[in-house]
C-alpha cells in the first residue's frame, strides 16, 4: 500500500505542478506495486490500472507508452468480467487509449465505438456515469468520422453530445465540456455541409460559457478558448464576447490557483496570447476602449500571480488600515474523460493533505500573521481591517477547496462544487462592499485606467499573430489608433535580442548592439 501511497501523491503533485520526473517516478513505484501483486492477487486490478493511466499520461507520441497502457488495460478488462462493479471504468479506459492511438492504427478506433458502446449498455437512463459514457462515445464517433468522412457517425456524435448536455445542467463540473464538444461538432457539420443554423446553433452553445460561475475549472478556460479560436476562424461576430469571457475566466482561475513554476509558465503563456490577441481584436472591431482594458486586465492577471495572490488579496486582509492603498493594477480538442475510480490506489491515500496544499496552508499562516503584525491602525479602522482579514481568509479556503474538487479524478462532485461556488459569489460579493473593493475580481474599466494619463499621454504598444498596433491614450479624449507596419514574428526576434543581450549587457559591443535594436524599434513604431 505503501508503494502506491507514493505513486499517488507522485501523480498528484505532478497534476498540479506539471514537472514530469515527478509522472516517471511514479511509474516506477506502480511497476514495483505490480511486482507485488501477482496474477490471483485480490488488489492487482488496481496496479494495472494505475500503471495504464500514468503511462497513458506520459504518453506524447512515442508509441511505446501507449501500447502499454494498453497492454494493461486489456489486462485489467480480463479481470473484471461481464457483471464486475467496476467493469464500466475497464471499458471506458481501454476506449481512451485506444482513441489516443487512432491516428497511427486507424482501426483502433472501430473497437473503441465498440467498448464506448459496451459501456453505455451499463448505464441505464439515472445512472450518475450515463453523461460520461454519452460523451466519450459521442468523441469516438467524431474522430472516426474526421477520419473517414462518415456523415452518419457525426449526426449521431452530435445527438449523443447533446444527450449528454441535457443530464449536465447549469452548474455541473463538465457542463462546459458538453457545450464545447457539442458546438465543435456542429461546426464540422456546417464545414461539410454548408447549413447556417448548425453555425449559429454551435455559437449560442459557445455563449453559455459567459454564464460560468466564478468558480473556474480547466475545462471552463478550455471551452472558452475553443470558443475564441472557433470565432476568429469563422469571423463570427461574438469573437470579442469570447475574448471578454475568456479573460475574465482566467482572471477567476487564476485566483483558485497555488503558485508554482508550472502555474507560472501556463498562466503566462495563456495571457500572452490571450491579452495580445483580445486586444488586436478590439482594435479590428473599432472598439478601442475595450482594447485598453482587456489588455490591462491580462496585465493584472499576470502580475497577481506572479505575487502569489499579494494583490489583490492581501490588500482585502489590511483593507480598513488608513495607511493602505489598493490599486490593482493575462487546439481545439474535445477530451474524454477517465472513469471515477482510477487514478487511486486505496483509501488511505486520500486522507491526508497533499504537499502543495501543506504550502498552500502554510502560506495563508504567514499571512495570517503578516495581518496580525500590521493591525496597529486605530481602533474603528481595525475593525475594517479584522472583517477584511476575515473575508480574505474565507475566500483563500473556499478557492482551495474549489480547485480540490475540479482537480479530483474521482467521481463527479457537482453537489459540492455548486454548494462552494455558492458560498464563493457571497464571500465575493461582500468584499466588494469594502471601500476600493468595487471591482474585485471584475474587468478594470477604460474610466478608471484613463486616469493615468493626467500626467501625460500613455502609449500601449500590441503585438498579436493578427495585427501590430500602437493606442495614445490621453486624458480626457478618445484612444488614437496607430497601425504598426510589422509583423509579430519580427517583434519576438527583437525581444529575443534584447534578452539575450542584456543578459551579457557591461561592454561597449553589446551596448552599440542594443542600441541599434531600440532605434529599429523606434523606427518601425513612431517614424511616420
Amino acid at each position: 500500500m505503501s508503494l502506491n501511497n507514493l505513486a499517488f501523491s507522485l501523480r498528484e503533485r505532478f497534476q498540479q505542478r506539471g514537472v514530469s520526473s515527478d509522472l516517471d517516478e511514479a511509474i516506477v513505484y506502480d511497476r514495483a506495486a505490480l511486482f507485488l501483486r501477482p496474477p490471483g492477487h485480490p488488489a492487482r486490478f488496481d496496479s494495472l490500472n494505475n500503471l495504464a493511466l500514468d503511462l497513458a499520461t506520459r504518453f506524447t507520441h512515442v508509441l511505446s507508452d501507449i501500447n502499454e497502457a494498453i497492454e494493461y488495460d486489456r489486462a485489467t478488462l480480463f479481470i473484471r468480467l461481464p457483471g464486475h462493479p467496476a467493469r464500466f471504468d475497464s471499458l471506458n479506459n481501454l476506449a481512451l487509449d485506444l482513441a489516443t492511438t487512432f491516428t497511427y492504427v486507424p482501426s483502433d478506433v472501430d473497437e473503441a465505438i465498440a467498448l464506448n458502446r459496451d459501456a453505455l449498455s451499463l448505464c441505464p437512463h439515472g445512472h450518475p456515469d450515463r453523461a460520461m459514457a454519452l460523451d466519450n462515445l459521442a468523441i469516438s464517433l467524431g474522430n472516426r468520422s474526421k477520419q473517414r468522412g462518415i456523415p452518419s457517425d457525426l449526426d449521431e456524435a452530435i445527438e449523443l453530445h447533446l444527450d449528454a448536455l441535457l443530464l449536465r445542467i447549469p452548474g455541473h463540473s463538465e457542463r462546459s465540456s458538453s457545450l464545447c464538444n457539442l458546438a465543435l461538432n456542429l461546426q464540422r457539420r456546417f464545414e461539410r455541409s454548408g447549413l447556417s443554423p448548425d453555425l449559429e446553433e454551435s455559437f449560442i452553445h459557445f455563449s453559455e460559457l459567459s454564464k460560468v460561475p466564478c468558480a473556474v475549472s480547466r475545462n471552463d478556460l478550455h471551452a472558452a478558448k475553443s470558443w475564441v479560436i472557433s470565432a476568429e476562424a469563422m469571423n463570427h461576430s461574438s469573437v470579442l464576447f469570447a475574448y471578454k469571457t475568456t479573460l475574465l475566466l482566467l482572471d477567476k482561475r487564476v485566483a483558485a490557483l497555488s503558485f508554482s513554476s508550472h502555474h507560472f509558465d501556463v498562466v503566462r503563456e495563456a495571457i500572452s496570447s490571450i491579452a495580445t490577441d483580445a486586444f488586436s481584436c478590439s482594435i479590428r472591431h473599432d472598439s478601442l476602449t475595450t482594447a485598453v482594458e482587456l489588455v490591462e486586465q491580462g496585465r493584472a492577471v499576470f502580475w497577481t500571480h506572479l505575487a502569489r495572490f499579494r494583490s489583490p488579496l492581501d490588500r482585502v486582509s489590511l483593507s480598513g488600515n488608513c495607511w493602505s492603498p489598493m490599486n490593482r493594477r493575462q487546439s481545439r480538442r474535445e477530451v474524454p474523460k477517465k472513469p471515477r475510480s482510477e487514478a487511486r490506489g486505496g483509501e488511505d491515500e486520500q486522507r491526508g493533505t497533499s504537499a502543495s496544499q501543506k504550502e498552500a496552508y502554510q502560506r495563508l499562516a504567514l499571512m495570517s500573521a503578516e495581518v496580525l503584525r500590521h493591525s496597529q491602525a486605530p481602533a474603528d479602522a481595525d475593525i475594517s481591517s479584522n472583517t477584511g482579514a476575515a473575508l480574505a481568509e474565507e475566500f483563500k479556503q473556499l478557492s482551495f477547496r474549489l480547485r480540490d474538487e475540479f482537480d479530483r479524478s474521482t467521481e463527479d462532485r457537482s453537489p459540492e462544487i455548486r454548494q462552494l461556488i455558492i458560498q464563493w459569489d457571497d464571500v465575493a460579493s461582500r468584499i466588494r462592499m469594502l471601500p476600493d473593493f468595487s471591482r474585485f475580481l471584475l474587468p478594470p474599466l477604460f474610466s478608471d485606467l484613463q486616469k493615468v494619463a493626467e500626467a501625460g499621454p500613455v502609449i500601449i504598444v500590441n503585438a498579436s499573430k493578427y495585427s501590430c498596433d500602437a493606442l495614445i491614450i490621453l486624458n480626457g479624449q478618445d484612444p488614437i489608433h496607430v497601425p504598426l507596419d510589422t509583423t509579430q514574428a519580427k517583434v519576438t526576434e527583437f525581444s529575443s535580442e534584447m534578452q539575450s543581450l542584456a543578459e551579457q549587457f557591461g561592454s561597449s559591443d553589446h551596448q552599440f548592439k542594443l542600441v541599434g535594436i531600440l532605434r529599429k524599434l523606434w523606427d518601425m513604431s513612431f517614424t511616420p
